[in-house]
């Protein structure tokens, strides 16, 4: 899934870069603010791809002593820093290209060149959407619907390219649109509302995506079903009697921390208890690969329902190897 992700990223870098190019060139030779807003727009989503494959390639790391729990929301915080580039260089430059042009008007030039660039940056666009399209559905659920499965999304690098393409498409029906209409009624002024435009898209846009970071960003919870599954494995075990509240957090767009309070049958010993948490912390990262670091914590319902017995002055869950970072699957 990785390598899927790296992927979406390249082709959009890529088509992108062709795209600014042409958009640019022709956008200046023919005075369209509409195509030089357009060309912007390529230029910042060609950085932003490149932003966003450092932040897979930074999100790889391994964990060391200063980040145990690994560098996966390094990915977060570079996708944040694309959002608030598509807005602020993107969104509201294409929005100050318009407004210039609106009050200071340019000559028509001969629009032949300017539909031919149109033309093929849709086609370039159209082909990474559909690959980026493509790559997320995999994460779709029967039934849903796009914007559900973006609210849903915990890989930013894929809705990222998607949600960039498509406003890259968008923005060039209004670019279209803006130059034919300007030529047609010969008012050089709808050109630059047609930047305008594209700008508010553009805004509108990187205010969606980045309210998904953020989210991330802070620390958001692992779906539902991931938490119910869990629970259903550990009340399973027959030395559980009770499983407590799971609190969860995406570390990165495919690793999972889950700790979780657990009361274990009061007859158990210690070492009992041990070996039954190494046991369930096996099922769990076979079944859930995903979930890269599981704490429990044991509890002690006759007493307090919030405080956790201790074994030695430390919790369960830290009673063997370095508490900070014990992954599932190595008690």
């Amino acid at each position: 899934m990785a390598g899927d992700s790296k992927k979406v990223v390249v082709i959009g870098a890529l088509a992108n870069g062709a795209i600014a190019f042409c958009k640019l060139l022709v956008g200046v030779l023919a005075h369209s603010s509409s195509l030089i807003a357009e060309g912007l727009h390529s230029v910042v989503d060609t950085g932003n791809s490149l932003l966003l494959r450092l932040g897979q390639k930074r999100g790889e790391l391994p964990p060391d002593e200063q980040h145990p729990f690994g560098h996966g929301k390094e990915l977060f915080f570079w996708t944040t820093t694309v959002s608030f580039a598509m807005f602020a260089v993107s969104g509201c430059a294409a929005i100050v290209e318009g407004i210039v042009h609106l009050v200071h008007p340019g000559e028509l030039e001969d629009p032949k060149w300017t539909y031919i660039v149109i033309s093929v940056a849709m086609v370039l666009a159209g082909y990474s959407f559909v690959v980026a399209l493509k790559e997320f559905r995999k994460d779709h659920k029967k039934g849903e619907g796009f914007w559900k499965s973006f609210e849903r999304a915990r890989d930013p690098s894929k809705f990222m390219v998607v949600m960039e393409d498509g406003a890259e498409m968008v923005g060039l029906v209004i670019a279209g649109a803006a130059v034919c209409l300007s030529h047609l009624l010969k008012l050089p002024q709808l050109d630059a509302v047609g930047s305008i435009l594209i700008g508010c898209l553009l805004c509108t846009m990187a205010l969606l995506v980045g309210n998904e970071n953020r989210k991330l960003l802070v620390g958001e919870a692992a779906e539902p079903e991931l938490i119910q599954h869990v629970t259903q494995l550990t009340e399973r075990h027959p030395e559980v009697e009770r499983v407590w509240e799971a609190r969860t957090m995406h570390m990165g767009p495919k690793t999972v921390l889950i700790a979780m309070g657990v009361e274990f049958r009061p007859d158990l010993k210690a070492e009992e208890i041990a070996h039954a948490v190494a046991r369930l912390q096996d099922e769990v990262k076979q079944e859930h690969p995903e979930v890269a670091h599981l704490y429990l914590e044991l509890r002690d319902g006759a007493h307090d329902d919030k405080a956790p017995v201790e074994e030695g002055g430390r919790p369960l869950g830290s009673h063997q190897g370095n508490s900070r970072d014990q992954p599932v699957g190595q008690p």
